[in-house]
């Protein structure tokens, strides 16, 4: 019996051997990765059958004696499925094909029927049989409708081919569909387009949201925009769709999930999911969403008003406040939703402008986003009126697009130029070019991401309350007055008793061995201490992070990065000047944060950046490394084992980060790991240790939740233990986990695990 099904990282040679083995053996396909030529005339199925028609619309009484007969001769001749549609059956009249007939589900929403070989498909839209009116749809009619298991494409005659084959790539690059039911009348000109699709390789996804399918779903490096299944050739998809997330967000197709669908789960995003601005004008200037961002002048009046309570008042020129750079490179996504009472609407009436990034403003009385090179992108469906309350949202997504809102209500969409990232302050009733708003406001909120529909209306409907927040804001506080000082003694306390033991070895100009006390941690989750153990990890922007984390692997692996690698991977996309200026920028920040006796100094050398550690300053990745390089063939004793899983903790390095060159590099290093830490189950000495192999089972389960020989020996310790209801439950997740990952059931039965708990050779 094969016992390995997914030691995938172990060995490239066997990781393509058994992909070829999945393949042949045949992941589960479905009808709409097919293509078939259709015809909508029931005049001679025979000579039809023979010109390559394998899908038929029929009416009850066109089909006779002898078409059942051609169709029972193609079916047992051919190793292809045919497909018939009727608008009325009697399922009498097709007794006789009864064996050829497809039997899976009848009613499967999510993907459809299933692919199989010399089967005949029935569909009618009289209810018998599988269900036309659930499964085909023409592109033209896809508008709300969140089935696209079969799509018809009818052939126009007048067409040139090469005008033929545009459609057909327009119809699979904007909607992600295959011409499932293709009816032409000219098969010969057809057939090798039909040929070309059914030879390609498609990779399939497919986004659901409680088991059902997400409609209107964008996909990044693609122009689709699907309402289920898609089929694309792009090897690197990510779903997206306003005040939605997605496990996983992202995924790469590759030799081993190419066969099969990639199913993303949607989720809907809590109200102040990223919510980085909050002002809420209560005789005060703070923001809400992070007390600890202080603004860094404030110079307007606050007044009661009759209809919002305490609001703030713009009374011109020199009347702002500037919050500093609080949405540090934003440049992908944003909303701002704000209540306002203008005095004054002729020209232009910034609410908030952020240096050339962008500027929501009221220009005559309409709702106006600006974004950079002073393109203005005009609402003219809505005016907003002068003296009195009315609620804007702006909503800049990825596509990109800006949604204008009006008291909760969708008025404009329009197409808009890309944010510029900038360093520059976020300036609140006035922008770049002085157009001071004149007015009341109140309920200002920056979220650093596109809002849905129902999200703002729902800001709207609450009047002034964001859910969650204040809640959160209340167990800070209690965090922060009661539970944070009695850590803190009893860090002082811990301190004084087991004093932290520094190394003074150095390898390579990286420190090694130090013990728990890491300074630099990757592994757990990020963490950056200085030398008095104080944590500066907050004060790391996301991209001042980026750049260390960068830096930091870069110089533990290869020695440094040099300049141009370092732009392309961090600032891809910008003008050289910008580039320069924000590489520049956060250099010169990332360098303060790091002069704050972390012992880490930041030099340029050899044409390369790279970091220097002083002796005592610590870095979990950095031990990794040097144990890598002093062990002999990644062959681990008990001792090693122990040491290894040590410097690891969790197993997963920066859990909370994710970006193509970041997951690249993980990837590589969780293959390493896995080729360390998988013979370990087959060593004598560490099967031995209990202990120590609970905590190998917890390292390589969170590296690789279907890694059978973790989950081997974890069933063989509860089973010895009698531990059957933990046993049983462990492994009916690994099963649903399997199932999900590969669309296809586990080949083992927990029966098994039970009659023998799976005898692990001792090498």
């Amino acid at each position: 019996m094969l016992l390995i099904r997914r030691n995938t990282f172990l060995n490239a040679a066997l990781a393509v051997t058994l992909t070829f083995c999945s393949w042949s053996s045949g992941a589960q396909q479905y009808l709409d990765e097919k293509c078939f030529l259709a015809s909508n005339s029931a005049e001679s199925i025979r000579e039809k059958l023979q010109d390559g028609y394998q899908a038929f619309f029929l009416h009850e009484a066109t089909l006779s004696d002898e078409d059942i007969d051609a169709i029972e001769d193609f079916l047992e001749s051919e190793k292809s499925p045919l497909i018939l549609i009727f608008d009325r059956v009697n399922p009498i009249m097709l007794s006789g094909l009864t064996p050829f007939m497809y039997t899976g589900p009848p009613d499967d929403a999510v993907f459809g029927p299933e692919f199989n070989n010399r089967q005949l498909y029935i569909f009618s839209y009289d209810g018998n049989f599988l269900n036309a009116a659930h499964y085909l749809k023409e592109p033209a009619g896809d508008q709300g409708h969140s089935t696209n298991n079969l799509t018809i494409f009818k052939d126009d005659d007048s067409l040139a081919p090469r005008d033929l084959h545009q459609q057909l790539r327009n119809l699979h690059h904007s909607a992600g569909y295959l011409p499932n039911i293709f009816i032409s009348d000219r098969p010969d000109t057809v057939r090798p387009m039909i040929d070309s699709i059914n030879n390609n390789v498609y990779y399939h996804a497919i986004v659901l949201k409680d088991g059902v399918k997400l409609a209107q779903v964008s996909w990044d490096t693609t122009r689709l925009k699907s309402n289920g299944k898609i089929h694309t050739r792009v090897v690197r998809v990510r779903p997206y769709k306003r005040g939605y997330m997605f496990s996983p967000d992202v995924i790469n197709f590759n030799n081993y999930n190419a066969s099969s669908i990639k199913v993303f789960r949607a989720h809907k995003r809590r109200l102040h999911d990223a919510l980085r601005l909050d002002m809420k004008f209560n005789k005060n200037p703070d923001n809400a969403a992070n007390p600890s961002a202080s603004h860094r002048y404030a110079n307007i009046d606050y007044v009661k008003d009759p209809e919002r309570g305490w609001v703030g008042e713009f009374s011109g020129r020199e009347k702002y406040i500037d919050f500093g750079n609080v949405l540090e490179n934003v440049k992908s996504e944003i909303t701002v939703s704000v209540w306002v009472h203008p005095y004054d609407l002729s020209y232009n009436k910034s609410i908030v402008g952020m240096g050339e990034s962008f500027s929501a403003k009221i220009m005559d009385g309409n709702p106006v986003f600006t974004t950079p090179d002073i393109q203005d992108h005009i609402n003219q469906a809505s005016t907003i009126p002068k003296d009195s309350w009315s609620h804007i949202a702006f909503v800049y997504g990825k596509e990109p697009y800006v949604h204008f809102y009006v008291n909760g209500r969708l008025t404009n969409t329009l197409p808009a130029s890309g944010i510029m990232p900038t360093s520059q302050s976020l300036i609140i009733g006035t922008n770049l070019w002085d157009e001071y708003f004149i007015g009341k406001m109140d309920d200002l909120r920056i979220w650093t991401r596109a809002l849905s529909d129902d999200e703002v209306r729902l800001v709207y409907e609450q009047g002034g309350n964001v859910p969650a927040d204040n809640v959160e804001s209340q167990w800070f506080m209690i965090i922060a007055f009661f539970v944070l000082p009695l850590l803190f003694a009893w860090w002082k306390y811990k301190g004084k008793k087991v004093p932290r033991q520094e190394s003074t070895q150095m390898v390579a100009g990286v420190p090694v061995d130090s013990g728990d006390a890491y300074h630099i941690r990757l592994f757990d989750g990020f963490q950056l201490k200085n030398q008095a153990g104080e944590n500066l990890s907050n004060q790391l922007s996301p991209q001042r992070k980026a750049l260390f984390l960068l830096i930091l692997i870069h110089t533990i692996r290869k020695g440094g990065i040099e300049t141009r690698e370092m732009t392309d991977t961090l600032w891809a996309g910008y003008s050289t000047e910008s580039a320069k200026n924000n590489r520049s920028t956060q250099m010169v920040r990332l360098r303060e944060i790091l002069a704050k006796d972390t012992g880490i100094t930041l030099i340029y050398e050899d044409k390369q950046w790279k970091m220097q550690w002083r002796p005592a300053t610590t870095c979990d990745l950095a031990d990794y490394q040097t144990f890598k390089n002093q062990l002999p063939e990644n062959r681990l004793d008990h001792l090693q084992l122990a040491r290894l899983l040590k410097i690891l903790g969790s197993g997963k390095m920066l859990p909370q980060f994710e970006s193509e060159w970041l997951d690249s590099f993980k990837g590589e290093i969780n293959n390493e790991i896995l080729e360390m830490l998988t013979p370990c189950f087959y060593c004598g000495q560490c099967l031995q240790n209990q202990p120590l192999m609970l905590q190998l089972i917890k390292t390589v389960t969170a590296l690789d939740p279907l890694n059978e020989q973790a989950l081997g020996y974890q069933l063989k310790l509860f089973l010895q233990q009698g531990k059957h209801a933990l046993a049983k439950h462990t492994f009916e997740s690994y099963r649903k986990t399997y199932f999900n990952f590969y669309n296809e059931p586990f080949s083992k039965s927990f029966t098994e695990y039970v009659a023998d708990a799976v005898q692990l050779r001792h090498e």
